[in-house]
Formats: C-alpha cells, structure tokens, sequence
C-alpha cells in the first residue's frame, strides 16, 4: 500500500500511454467527439486569447451553387457552436475576425449591406446566447465608420453583455491591422501632445500596446485560419508575433467547436520559446514528469522536487480567392506549421 505522501504523487500522475492523459473533468455542454478530444488535451495549458480568422464563406456557397450570401448566413451557426465550446472550457479570450476594412473596397455594395443587417440580427439573437453562457461581448475596429443603426445595435449588445465574467469574445469588425497600427501612434501623439508636447514622447513595445485596441487583451496564443489559405490577410500583426499559426482546410460554414478543441490539441504539441532555445524557461514545461522522477525526487518529509506541467501564462479575408496556396499538411484535417526562432 503506498504511504499517505505517495497517494498524492500517484494522483497527479499519468500512467497510460503517451498523448493519453487522466480523465479529466469534461465541462457541461460538449457532446461526445468534443469530449474525446477535450480528454486529451492538458487543461493547466489551454490558450489564454485564441484569434480565428473565419474564411471561406463564399467558397462553401459556390461548391453548393447558392449566393455568396448564403454562405455568410451558414457561418453564424459556426459562430455560435465556435463561441460557446470556447466559454465552456475557459478560453479567457476568442477574438473573431468578421469584417475587414478592406471590404468595404472589394465587396459588392450589396454584400456588405448584408453584411451589416446580418450583424444587426446576429447581436440581437445572440445576446441571450452570451449571456447564458457568461460570455462578454467587445468590438475591434473603426466602428465609427460603420453605419450609424448598426453602431446602436453594437452598443446594445456590448451593454446588455458587460456584467459576465466569464469569456471575452471580441469581434473584429472594419479592421485593419495596419489602420490600428497607425491609430495607436496618433493615439500616443494625441496624448502627449496634452501632456507636456512631444519632446516628452517615449515609445516603447509596452507604450504601443496600451494604444492598439486590444489594450484590454493579451497577445494571442494561438491563431486558427480556416479555409486553407496560408496569410494573416492585415490580422492582428502586432500581437500575433509569437502566437502559433493552426490551418485548416476546413471552411468556416463547417467549422464547428469540435474543430476549436483540435486547433488547441495541436497547439498543446508545440513547444513555445518565444526566441529561446529548447529548455528556456519562457516555453511551457515538457511531457507529464514520470513516475520514477517523482518517486526519486522524494525527500525525507515526503514531499517532492518535482512538478506537475503547468500553464504559460463570414469571410474575414479579403479576397476568397479559388487560386489558394494549398496546405501541407501531416493529417487530412489540418496543417502543422513549425516555428523556427
């Protein structure tokens, strides 16, 4: 019989074969494929803020001969299953890209009016959704550009949603990397200039990130792409910078949170060094720590040395082109991208 302090080790460690871990508590609401996969996953090392740009709407309409359009109405049933896997597992952060500013230039005035009344009804449909789920809504964007009954029902929405604690899902709506980019630094000359002129500006990466309009976010861990297509297209280029890249030829109508919890299997494989080298101790810990290494670190009093992994810290794209660069990828499902830094 083990003593009282090796029951406790024994608890804490995985003595099925590699990639199979304990059976975790599976959260409320996933059904029986989300579930196996959410028991392989390390809940200890979800990502914190996971980005997704949501393409491929126009192809899937094309492929069953229907309008564009139709393609759009079919992703908000992707953003609903997407959206509530996330808040029932504890994603912190899940920020969609739904709406470029680009494509005010290269869609058809009569896509992007419906466009905006599907957003209209989306938020208006949906807030019950969120509320249930305790999920907090926020936007991204020049939405001052955005037509003026759209802003009211945005601010509804943003309001009727502001006392959850639970999930932040941020829309990305008229955005444009680039644009935030140069928002930020007018934003840091604004401010200055009101404080003491110019000759008192500093810029530093911490000083950018408090203008960009995710300030009230942390960097993305992982970005899902969907659709195939190998590009940020002008997404989040900023706070991307380390984030790990997960393609899927999936296209955004069919994507569905099954898909969500196989884009963070993935990422769980990665190794994060964030410029380091293999070790560092800015990465995420290795595999579970074994038996013989817990039981070898045991000292006189009965405790151990070692520990357990724990944690790190519609078509958005513009073009939906046919001409895409196709994925290599290990799986059918998606592509694995390997990070060299």
């Amino acid at each position: 019989m083990p003593s009282p302090s090796l029951q406790g080790i024994l608890s804490r460690v995985s003595l099925l074969p590699k990639g199979i871990t304990l059976q975790h508590k599976v959260p409320t609401g996933l059904d029986r494929k989300e579930t196996e996969v959410y028991r392989q996953l390390d809940p200890e090392r979800l990502p914190k803020h996971i980005a997704i740009i949501m393409d491929g709407n126009g192809r899937w309409a094309k492929r069953r001969h229907m309008p564009r359009v139709a393609g759009h109405r079919a992703g908000v049933a992707a953003v609903r299953s997407t959206v509530e896997t996330a808040a029932r597992i504890g994603i912190h952060a899940l920020t969609l890209y739904a709406f470029s500013e680009e494509n005010w230039k290269k869609r058809p005035k009569s896509e992007v009016d419906f466009l905006m009344r599907l957003l209209s009804r989306y938020l208006k449909a949906e807030v019950p959704t969120l509320n249930k789920n305790n999920i907090r809504l926020e936007y991204i964007g020049r939405r001052h550009e955005l037509p003026e009954d759209v802003q009211e029902r945005m601010a509804w929405a943003r309001h009727s949603t502001a006392q959850n604690t639970g999930t932040v899902l941020t829309l990305a709506l008229n955005y444009s990397a680039r644009s935030e980019l140069v928002d930020a630094f007018r934003s840091m000359v604004n401010s200055v200039s009101q404080n003491g002129g110019l000759e008192h500006l500093r810029i530093d990466e911490d000083t950018v990130a408090r203008h960009l309009y995710t300030s009230h976010l942390p960097d993305p861990d992982l970005v899902v792409r969907t659709s195939g297509e190998m590009r940020l297209s002008n997404f989040l280029l900023w706070q991307l910078a380390y984030a790990e890249i997960y393609v899927t030829p999936t296209l955004w109508p069919d994507f569905r949170g099954l898909h969500l919890l196989e884009g963070i299997a993935e990422y769980q494989k990665r190794e994060r060094r964030y410029g380091g080298l293999n070790g560092d101790s800015h990465g995420h810990a290795g595999p579970r720590t074994s038996l013989a290494d817990l039981v070898a670190g045991l000292g006189s009093n009965g405790t151990t040395s070692a520990t357990d992994s724990g944690s790190e810290s519609s078509d958005s794209e513009n073009s939906d082109s046919e001409n895409k660069a196709k994925p290599h990828h290990a799986k059918p499902h998606a592509s694995k991208v390997t990070r060299k830094h």
